[in-house]
């Protein structure tokens, strides 16, 4: 019998500059001072305890990160998927403008989870 190994998932890409960097932009929900960084779990593909990269992360204040994380029904109904993805693109391209660096593998990643969120939605 020949059975293949279980890939072991890539390691998700972590700048705790980035991070810092969003935390100064206004929160999603209500526009206020964010100062958390909500790693969006649906956007990407991670395991059980497990975050997604770095760069699929929207900004959110304490209130709010804590109603994505309690109630992700609620939080949901008011922030759109659509809307979550327009945020995590408009801060990767501030953050590429501001640090002076090219950002296509980061929007070849962002695509992919887009595509996949797709795939799921019509399933």
């Amino acid at each position: 019998m020949n059975v293949e190994p279980i890939p072991k998932p890539e390691k998700p890409i972590k700048d705790k500059r980035y991070l810092k960097w969003l935390t100064a932009r206004p929160c999603l929900y209500c526009g206020g001072f964010a100062g958390q960084a909500h790693h969006v779990r649906w956007a990407g593909d991670c395991g059980m305890g497990t975050k997604v990269h770095d760069y699929l992360t929207i900004p959110l204040c304490l209130v709010h990160h804590d109603l994505a994380h309690n109630n992700p029904v609620l939080f949901g109904r008011t922030v759109g998927r659509e809307e979550v993805f327009g945020s995590i693109l408009n801060n990767l391209m501030g953050y590429a403008e501001d640090a002076g660096w090219d950002i296509s593998e980061i929007l070849e990643l962002l695509v992919g989870a887009f595509i996949e969120w797709i795939a799921k939605e019509r399933k």
